[in-house]
């Protein structure tokens, strides 16, 4: 058994380890003057980014997830962290487990315009258009994510000084 968690309601349970998908994934954190961009996701916020489709590089899966999930293209600046995790995914009809791998990326140099074209079906019933947030305010949002955002979002700004 292994103890999966859901980043949205923070609910765990025991899951047999044969029930789980393997989903290596990657996201971006985009800086951009004194903003980040996140998605809105049931009344909070992600990361844009998602799952690693086989045969794609952690870059190109980095660019493709954050085009559609954005609009923008960015440049892969600096690479962040590494989490793995066992993970309740609650977005679809049926209850999903995970066992993920996550690289965070800092990303810059944002060019298009920002859209929701690229949303999948799953996405347009979870997700809201992404939005660019002064940095000032991360602290007063909810951010879901397994890890600590705060600390996340400070070592990208470490970075995107340097």
């Amino acid at each position: 058994m292994v103890t999966c968690r859901s980043s949205v309601t923070g609910i765990e349970k025991g899951v047999p380890a044969d029930k789980l998908q393997f989903r290596p994934s990657v996201y971006g954190l985009i800086i951009h003057y004194d903003q980040i961009l996140l998605n809105g996701f049931r009344g909070g916020y992600i990361f844009p980014g998602g799952g690693i489709d086989p045969g794609e590089t952690l870059n190109e899966a980095l660019e493709r997830e954050i085009f559609e999930e954005t609009g923008l293209s960015v440049t892969q600046e600096t690479f962040l962290h590494f989490e793995e995790h066992f993970v309740i995914s609650d977005m679809a009809k049926v209850e999903t487990y995970f066992h993920t791998f996550r690289w965070y990326f800092l990303c810059k140099d944002p060019v298009g315009e920002i859209s929701t074209i690229g949303f999948t079906e799953l996405e347009r019933n979870h997700m809201q258009e992404p939005q660019w947030i002064p940095i000032d305010q991360i602290r007063n949002l909810k951010i879901y994510h397994p890890h600590d955002p705060i600390a996340l979002i400070q070592k990208a700004l470490v970075n995107s000084v340097k």
